[in-house]
């Protein structure tokens, strides 16, 4: 409306600049008949509707209309949120999301988007009113992975040996940014030098090592990672290395007897590939084991089994020797194993005792032989015990250490203890008291000896002397006894009366006396002195002689009684007994004093008679023989007792 009337005000108006509107708007007139309007600069605020009105007399006014469109082209085209040639970054597969402008135009612009192979976008708007262009670029920095490492080797995948340097390639091709390529081992980096090819767009990792045994079974991994995220690529190589077994292991029982068949274990190191297992007897091929592959991480390990028959082989020198050879095609190893076969020797002889008297005191050599046997027998001696109770000699407690050897030789020898485990244990320094430990072993060619040097003494009498011969091939000892009687005299001899109730000996009266003598081997012999009387008469007596065993030493004991009538010449005389023996060096004497007992004598001849005169005294001096001395004296006179004290006598 404001423009209508406006333009109804100026239509009377001449040529020239219309007020307002910036001057930009004026009248030209070319006749009387036309005004024309005229605006410079046209701005959108001039686009509408403008309206020319004439008035002519008579005939009324006269108007019409025009509309004027502005046409503007847009300012400009603008890709939203980015500047101008902006690069932007994206992960492929991801959305992106572009808004393109063109802002400001009339009519509005046609806006349109084109690729430059995918990598330079472009917004352009085009005006045709205008024919106005505009134009926008983003350059798209597509983020995306690489291909999958691939893996070779340098010199081809040939065989790798020990030794060898090998080069592994890792290689990708693409990714964007250029991937990070790693070698890794057990997850650890162990390179990190890569290079990138910008025209073939590959990225490159060598990695190079010397080889060795262990390497065998490894695995390398090969690793790709760049920005676009995600989890790494990788590809991994297991290297297979050639190596011969270093070294064998036997193992298994390397004694053994005849009958006895062994079984030998034959283990390999590791190899790759796996070792075959052969075996050979005394240097000859024999029959195949059972084996079994034990796989590892950097190899196998070979397990054979042989059961070797010695029954079925040559013993030689009394062995058999067991090689095994592990092989593969990468060179051998061996090793052997000695079996000794054990065999029992003969039986063992004691030698030495033949033609010797064995007395007490003297020293007894004895030597034991055992022919033959592998190993030659190990000989051992032992008296006086049976073998049992040395298989129980062991331990021993408090109470048995404080138990002397006697003692336990007693118990061993004279209870009815079947084990000596029943009363207490023993220790190896009681076995030491029966195992006869000084001894003296030699070997000559296939013979075992043993000397032992024994003091007799009568402990050992009666006992056996043992010896033993012992190797692996027994399952109990061969033995050799010889029993030792040792010849000794009594260490006591007693004599006593024969009636323990009578213990006085009477002149006139039968006394016995009895000669015991202890134990002695061989039976003592026996013989009786009587000490020569006053007279030189000689004493008849009667001997009577009993013997019997003895347990103690296993010796013999004798009694030996006498019979006589003593007499008064016999007091305080000896009477002797002598035990004694042709073999013995010694002889064992004992005494017996004679305390006879008998009355009293007077040594006078005849009738005493005694001529005094009245008035006188007179001393007559008399002696008495009596056992037990003279305690009372009795004079008499006609007949008739009198007493007088004389001193400490009486007499009556």
């Amino acid at each position: 409306m404001t423009k209508f009337r406006r333009l109804l005000y100026v239509l009377f108006h001449d040529a020239g600049k219309l007020a307002g509107h910036g001057g930009r708007y004026s009248y030209v007139l070319d006749n009387p008949d036309e005004k024309h309007l005229r605006i410079e600069n046209v701005t959108l605020d001039d686009d509408g509707l403008f309206e020319c009105q004439m008035m002519r007399q008579g005939l009324g006014g006269f108007r019409t209309s025009a509309y004027v469109t502005v046409l503007v082209p847009p300012k400009g085209v603008a890709i939203q949120n980015n500047v101008p040639d902006a690069v932007i970054s994206v992960v492929e597969g991801s959305d992106l999301d572009l808004s393109c402008v063109a802002a400001d135009g009339k009519p509005h612009a046609v806006v349109s988007w084109r690729s430059d192979s995918g990598t330079v976008l472009t917004c352009e708007a085009v005006h045709p009113p205008t024919s106005a262009h505009f134009r926008a670029n983003v350059t798209l920095d597509v983020l995306y992975p690489s291909g999958i490492p691939k893996i070779e080797l340098l010199n081809g995948p040939g065989l790798i040996k020990p030794g060898d340097n090998v080069t592994m390639i890792c290689s990708v091709i693409g990714g964007n940014p250029p991937p990070r390529l790693l070698w890794l081992f057990h997850q650890n980096p162990v390179s990190s030098n890569y290079s990138y090819d910008t025209f073939s767009k590959k990225t490159v990792n060598a990695y190079s090592m010397v080889i060795d045994a262990n390497d065998n079974g490894a695995i390398y991994d090969c690793q790709s990672t760049n920005l676009a995220g995600g989890e790494p690529l990788s590809t991994s190589i297991r290297l297979s290395v050639s190596y011969a077994p270093h070294r064998v292991e036997i193992s298994g029982e390397t004694t053994t007897r005849l009958e006895r068949p062994v079984t030998v274990q034959c283990r390999t190191g590791l190899s790759n590939p796996a070792s075959t297992v052969s075996w050979l007897i005394n240097g000859q091929p024999y029959q195949s084991g059972s084996d079994a592959f034990l796989e590892q991480s950097t190899g196998t390990v070979t397990v054979s089994n042989l059961t070797v028959y010695p029954t079925d082989v040559t013993v030689m020198k009394h062995q058999i020797t067991v090689q095994c050879v592990a092989k593969n095609d990468e060179g051998m190893t061996s090793k052997q194993l000695v079996i000794r076969v054990l065999s029992p020797p003969m039986e063992p002889v004691i030698y030495g005792i033949e033609g010797i008297t064995p007395l007490e005191g003297e020293t007894l050599n004895l030597t034991c032989e055992s022919h033959g046997g592998n190993p030659l027998a190990m000989l051992t001696w032992f008296r006086g015990i049976e073998k049992v109770f040395f298989e129980d000699l062991f331990r021993c407690t408090v109470f048995c250490r404080k138990v002397s050897a006697d003692f336990l030789f007693f118990l061993l020898r004279f209870t009815k203890l079947v084990r000596l485990t029943d009363f207490c244990e023993f220790s190896q320094e009681i076995q030491a008291d029966f195992q006869l430990r000084e001894t003296r072993s030699t070997v000559s060619g296939d013979v075992s000896r043993s000397a032992v040097s024994l003091v007799l003494d009568r402990t050992i009498n009666n006992q056996q002397l043992r010896c033993e011969a012992r190797n692996g091939a027994l399952d109990e000892p061969l033995v050799a006894v010889q029993t030792i009687n040792v010849l000794f005299p009594p260490r006591r001899v007693t004599l006593r009366p024969d009636d323990r109730n009578r213990r006085q000996i009477i002149a006139g009266e039968v006394t016995k006396l009895i000669c015991l003598v202890h134990s002695s081997n061989p039976i003592a012999e026996v013989t009786w002195d009587f000490q020569d009387t006053e007279n030189g008469a000689t004493v008849s007596f009667n001997e009577i002689h009993s013997n019997r065993s003895n347990r103690e030493y296993g010796g013999y004991e004798v009694d030996s009684v006498v019979e006589f009538v003593p007499t008064e010449a016999m007091h305080g005389k000896e009477v002797r007994c002598t035990a004694s023996h042709p073999q013995w060096t010694e002889q064992k004497v004992v005494t017996y004093p004679l305390n006879v007992l008998y009355a009293p004598r007077v040594m006078i001849n005849g009738p005493l008679t005694v001529e005094v005169g009245e008035g006188d005294h007179f001393t007559e001096n008399l002696t008495v023989h009596a056992n037990p001395m003279v305690s009372t004296w009795r004079w008499r006179k006609d007949g008739t007792s009198f007493d007088y004290m004389i001193g400490a006598i009486t007499a009556r």
